[in-house]
């Protein structure tokens, strides 16, 4: 089972025909993938430096893709570089189901990444 630890570093590479979650690694058959994807995973005191100062770092270094895990609000976010702009593929929370590119070969389940914290924030 794959779970964030708030205050922990955590980490999301794609490599090969692999995705290594959390220190899981995840088979995805048939896929090749560059090292042009990232996965943030936000807290109260990173949030703004995250989305402010982070994401235009990526746009300019090529980066197609940005999660952004939002664990005390139960939300992940998915960014995709479209010229040199952002445009959300799609936003999840709480128990979803999620198949999100790039990794849409898989499915992710977000109750199993927050199973370990404390109540949602409101």
């Amino acid at each position: 089972m794959v779970r964030v630890q708030i205050g922990q570093p955590v980490r999301c590479l794609a490599r090969g025909d692999s995705l290594r979650l959390y220190g899981r690694a995840l088979a995805i058959p048939a896929v090749r993938f560059s090292y042009t994807r990232v996965c943030e995973v936000l807290s109260p005191s990173t949030s703004t430096l995250d989305r402010t100062r982070k994401l235009p770092v990526y746009a300019r270094e090529g980066v197609e893709y940005a999660w952004l895990l939002e664990p005390l609000q139960r939300t992940l976010e998915v960014f995709k570089l479209q010229g040199r702009q952002w445009v959300t593929v799609g936003t999840w929370d709480g128990d979803a189901k999620v198949r999100a590119e790039p990794f849409d070969a898989i499915e992710l389940a977000l109750a199993d990444l927050w199973a370990d914290i404390g109540p949602r924030e409101v």
